[in-house]
């Protein structure tokens, strides 16, 4: 295993320069930060190393240590051993959370994954040096370390190598601190919860290893063919070798359900099944694995010699052969559920154990009719691909560290802003919309969500993706924003024309949704769910669908405005008015005064109600209704909790018998948002301090990243991300609204710095844009006063929280109306509600503050008439 991954590495540098790619900076070697727990015959005990474990016939427990690295650290675990003996077996787990160090915090199984599903590893140690984990885990702050076997193990060295976006929070290029350490504190857990979720491209290893001998599957591996999702009944062919104790292949396979065949050779290390064949179902909800029969192969299989393998499925009627003898006839369970395998239609599959190793190679599939569906012979790195276990060529941004290490597409509309905040890295955005778009079914939907190991598509869309990643008309929706957004703060217009034609195939084929009330209706029930599965599929006219189509339309028209469309931007404008219309009409709850879930649910949700006022649908219902909504907001979904107060994310009637109220940091930044937009800044912070605060606090369930949810009176389940890139909205919060920088057109040409102070006395930041840094710093102590560094070739208004009628800026006072004085790079000042906006047209740094004398007018008059005087003595004297 040391080897492949030496090997693997080698190949990536020598592809790395060669094609003059450049890193960032080197992976962090993270290491811990003390040893907080240790059991038997351990030496020493303070965190040193070298460390030595011992196991002796005297001792009564197994030597154990748990070791702390102080907040979520990912990447590759790593062991120097100094010295050995005894017949040595190392035990690692791994958690994010104290409570569940144990055993490992997982309880995850997706049926394609790039990274290691276990939480608990077992080593055999047979020798001293580097022993190297050749997969990813993804987040963890606590590692434990059990001797389970009689003997003695040192260790001079346990670490982990980062697998993440290398640089660290005193590096980042957007910057924000300000009066209080709680905010200072909050900002940053945003960038380090989006760091660990960004991947460099190149960076996770492929499952499946492409040989001259066919796909080489180590152990722990599993893939799925990714274009075989319209398969049903076919016959797969295929030649494998069993390298050690047996291998995996599957049919009907589509990443949520799979019928799985275990082929055991006669070497197998549980005697139980050796020299059988095993048939299971496995699915990614509960249970994952469920044994259907095992029986005896009757002739012997040997590791090390290739066997032909040949499945063949007649809805349920299957028969496996080897070597053309047949060893398995029987019926597969009949089932209507998608989730559980039966004649859902899926690809083929293979995948081996953790104690499994074998070669695939020559994989031939055909229809019952006799037309091929699929052929290769397996032994490119394309093939490897196909499986979706390939490398990740583009940089992504990732749901959660831990899991699902997948690439979701409405995720990216808080990664994206938390990005843009901090390390203005935008490729990582820009990979992620690419990856998911060039997954795009004949029809229009884009997906939903992607492995990082699926390949990146260079063809047209096709209906033969993997059913599952196109899971959600809300999330296809999210891409359009997510794109105008990264317009918005990158000015990228090469990309935004680049994705033009699959953003305007998709926001197009939702006018067949549209029914006669002007709403929409999703007609696909696979894709009626939303951010939170557990909730189920939203029946009916589901309003946060039509508010987000309402929003993507808007756009669509601005990017179809930036690629030179000429008559589609005013189309989809009408079609959104529309839209809001519709939705002002039907979906607004008059004996709740708010917006339903849907004709079909009971309930109050956070998110629909957030985006509502986000979309601009109050405005349109009279002067109060935003501020009212909130207050009803307010009112029903802020609850006491064991760590102060939180926000539910749906009311309990909304929710399912099975579902406990939770709080979701993901939409608790849309409704942040939706205060600080109208101008509610005290219930802003409010939802700030509610929903963020309990997760800075230190003790067993602190990560030094943020939750993927939270429980009111509980903290999450073991299962639960503590490192989930959906909740770094805070740092976008802090500097969009409260240091209060936005741009105002693409790419910060213009921009607009409106700071909503709130309790806090002081602000500073800085934000990225291509010109160059934009840096605020504001003191509300006094008088309220800004700083402004201006990059080159940008404008914008400076906002200023005062009552006064006038300003000073750089020691000008300045009167409201336009600007005449020379040399002052001020357009205008005008009154802008409780602001003084004051328009810079001149890069530079600018001090601006309120000011009660009004002066500046008298000295351009005073300006003025000397030039007129020393005019008239020139006339005068010639």
């Amino acid at each position: 295993m040391q080897f492949v991954k030496f090997s693997f590495l080698v190949v990536l540098l020598l592809s790395i320069l060669s094609s003059g790619f450049a890193f960032k900076g080197l992976p962090i070697l993270h290491t811990p930060k003390s040893i907080i727990d240790y059991s038997g015959n351990v030496v020493p005990t303070n965190g040193g190393f070298p460390i030595t474990l011992t196991y002796s016939d005297a001792d009564t427990l197994p030597p154990t240590i748990v070791l702390d690295y102080g907040e979520n650290v990912g990447g590759y675990p790593y062991f120097d051993i100094t010295s050995t003996s005894g017949n040595t077996t190392l035990r690692v787990s791994y958690s994010e959370t104290l409570p569940s160090i144990v055993n490992g915090d997982m309880d995850f199984f997706p049926l394609i994954h790039a990274f290691d599903l276990n939480r608990v590893n077992t080593y055999t140690i047979t020798s001293m040096g580097r022993l190297d984990s050749s997969f990813i885990q993804g987040a963890q702050r606590y590692q434990r370390l059990t001797l389970t076997t009689k003997g003695s193990i040192s260790l001079s060295a346990i670490g982990i190598e980062s697998a993440y976006y290398v640089e660290n929070n005193s590096g980042l290029q957007g910057t924000f601190s300000c009066s209080s350490a709680l905010y200072d504190k909050l900002w940053k857990m945003g960038a380090r919860t989006l760091q660990l979720n960004m991947i460099p491209p190149r960076t996770v290893q492929p499952g499946f290893i492409a040989t001259d001998q066919g796909l080489y599957l180590s152990p722990g591996q599993r893939g799925v063919y990714l274009r075989g999702m319209k398969w049903v009944n076919y016959v797969a062919t295929f030649s494998a070798m069993i390298m050690r104790n047996g291998v995996t292949f599957s049919i009907r396979s589509n990443d949520f359900s799979e019928v799985a065949i275990v082929i055991n050779s006669q070497q197998e290390s549980n005697t139980n099944y050796a020299n059988t064949i095993q048939l299971l179902s496995r699915q990614e909800l509960h249970p994952p694995v469920s044994l259907i029969l095992n029986t005896s192969i009757p002739f012997p299989i040997s590791q090390h010699t290739w066997y032909k393998v040949q499945a063949s499925l007649n809805e349920l009627a299957l028969i496996v052969s080897i070597n053309d003898n047949i060893v398995l006839t029987t019926q597969l369970p009949g089932s209507s559920n998608p989730y559980i395998p039966s004649v859902t239609p899926g690809g083929v599959g293979f995948s081996t154990s953790k104690s499994q190793s074998a070669f695939v190679k020559d994989l031939t599939v055909i229809d019952l009719s006799g037309n091929t569906l699929y052929k290769d012979s397996l032994t490119s790195k394309k093939a490897a691909s196909d499986f979706g276990v390939g490398t990740n060529e583009l940089p992504v941004i990732l749901d959660g560290a831990k899991r699902d290490r997948n690439v979701w597409a409405g995720d990216l509309l808080v990664g994206g802003p938390a990005l843009y905040y901090s390390f203005y890295a935008n490729e990582y955005i820009s990979g992620s919309i690419a990856l998911g778009n060039s997954y795009q079914l004949i029809s229009g939907p884009v997906a939903s969500r992607v492995g990082t190991g699926f390949p990146y598509q260079r063809t047209a869309p096709s209906d033969d993706f993997v059913t599952p990643i196109f899971y959600s008309y809300t999330y296809f929706l999210a891409t359009l924003n997510t794109l105008d957004e990264y317009y918005l703060y990158t000015g990228d217009i090469d990309f935004v024309k680049n994705q033009w034609p699959r953003m305007k195939h998709l926001i197009d084929s939702f006018d067949a949704l549209v029914g006669s009330d002007g709403l929409i209706v999703g007609q696909n029930p696979n894709w009626g769910y939303d951010f939170a599965p557990s909730i189920g599929i939203i029946p009916g006219k589901f309003t946060k669908l039509n508010i987000q189509y309402a929003m993507a339309l808007d756009a669509a028209a601005s990017l179809a405005t930036a690629v030179g469309e000429t008559t589609l931007p005013t189309q989809y404008l009408k079609k959104a008015d529309a839209v809001r219309k519709a939705i002002n009409n039907s979906l607004f709850s008059t004996t709740t005064n708010t917006y339903i879930i849907s004709d079909q649910m009971k309930g109050i949700a956070q998110d629909t109600n957030a985006f509502a006022i986000l979309a601009g649908l109050t405005k349109l219902r009279g002067e109060n209704a935003t501020n009212n909504l909130l207050d009803i907001m307010q009112s029903t979904l802020r609850v006491p909790t064991d760590s102060g107060n939180g926000y539910l994310t749906f009311t309990s009637e909304a929710l399912p018998s099975y579902v406990a109220p939770f709080i979701s940091p993901y939409i608790s930044y849309f409704h942040a948002a939706a205060a600080f937009e109208a101008n509610r800044t005290d219930m802003a912070f409010d939802i700030m301090n509610s929903v963020w605060t309990p997760m800075s606090k230190e003790g067993p369930y602190y990560t030094g990243t943020f939750w993927e949810s939270a429980s009111p009176n509980s903290y999450p389940g073991a299962s639960t991300s503590f490192a989930h890139a959906w909740s770094a909205g805070v740092t976008a919060l802090l500097s969009k609204y409260v240091v209060g920088i936005k741009p105002t057109s693409p790419g910060y040409a213009t921009w607009s710095i409106r700071p909503q102070p709130g309790p806090l006395d002081w602000a500073n930041g800085n934000a990225v844009t291509p010109y160059g840094i934009l840096s605020v710093s504001w003191n509300n102590t006094k008088v309220f006063v800004m700083n402004v560094d201006v990059p080159p070739k940008t404008k914008g208004t400076v906002l200023i929280p005062t009552s006064e009628s006038c300003v000073v800026v750089n020691g000008v006072n300045m009167n409201q109306g336009a600007i005449t004085t020379s040399n002052t790079g001020i357009e205008k000042v005008s009154r802008d509600g409780v602001y003084l906006a004051v328009s810079i047209t001149t890069p530079g740094y600018y001090t601006i503050a309120g000011s009660k004398i009004c002066n500046g007018a008298i000295s351009v008059l005073l300006f003025d008439f000397k030039v007129y005087i020393i005019f008239a003595l020139f006339l005068i004297l010639i």
